[in-house]
Parts: structure tokens; sequence; C-alpha cells
């Protein structure tokens, strides 16, 4: 591929803004988050439906947080804390250089699905 079609490739996956990019950050964050929680809920055998019933929301609710149309949110956390067995972990720490991107972070969970994932397992390797 030259140089032009690539250039052409990147403007058109390109974030329009600053906002634009926080946005799709938080989404992944949302998601990588949502899916933890489902991997935790299936070694407890807890089925999606059954999890909305403990925590007083819609199935459908559930499905779209695991899928990533909604976004996991605090009171959804702390549910989630109260009514199962998961707990939550949360590292906050200075970024490496070397650390790879929330999508690079997203790819590799994509290709670990049943493995446990936390950011800073990702990122510990990279510092």
């Amino acid at each position: 591929m030259n140089s032009k079609r690539v250039n052409e490739w990147k403007d058109i996956f390109a974030f329009a803004g600053e906002k634009e990019k926080i946005e799709h950050e938080a989404d992944v964050l949302s998601y990588l988050i949502a899916q933890e929680i489902k991997r935790g809920l299936q070694q407890q055998n807890i089925s999606s439906k059954e999890f909305a019933r403990m925590i007083g929301t819609s199935p459908a609710y559930v499905t779209q947080v695991f899928r990533g149309d909604k976004r996991v949110n605090m009171v959804f956390l702390a549910k989630v804390v109260q009514k199962t067995k998961l707990r939550l972990s949360i590292q906050i720490r200075e970024k490496s250089e070397a650390e790879p991107s929330l999508d690079e972070i997203l790819e590799i969970r994509e290709k670990r699905s049943k493995e446990p994932c936390k950011i800073y397992d990702f990122v510990s390797n990279w510092s």
C-alpha cells in the first residue's frame, strides 16, 4: 500500500478531536471492566439474567453493558460488589512510554477472553 493510501486510511479513522478520543477511551475502559465482570460471573455460574435479578435491573440492560452499548457506571460497580462475591481492585499509577494503548489492550483481551484481565497486568510487562 502506498503512503498516500495509508494517510487516507489514517484520516478516515482519526478522531475528530480530543473529546471524541476521550469518549472512545471511556468506552474501551468500560468494556474492559464489563468483560471482567462477565468473566467473574461465568466462573460463579451466574447467568446474565440471574445477575440482572440480583442487582435489580433488566436483563436487557446487563446485556447492553456486557456488549459495550452502555457504559459501566459507579452504581453498577457498587451493585456488583454488594450483590456478588466479586471484588474490585483498582491501581492508578504513572504510565510508562512503552505501554500499550487501550485499543491494544482490548485487542489482547479479545484473544485471551477466558483469562482474568487487569489493565496493570498488561502494563507491568511494558514498564
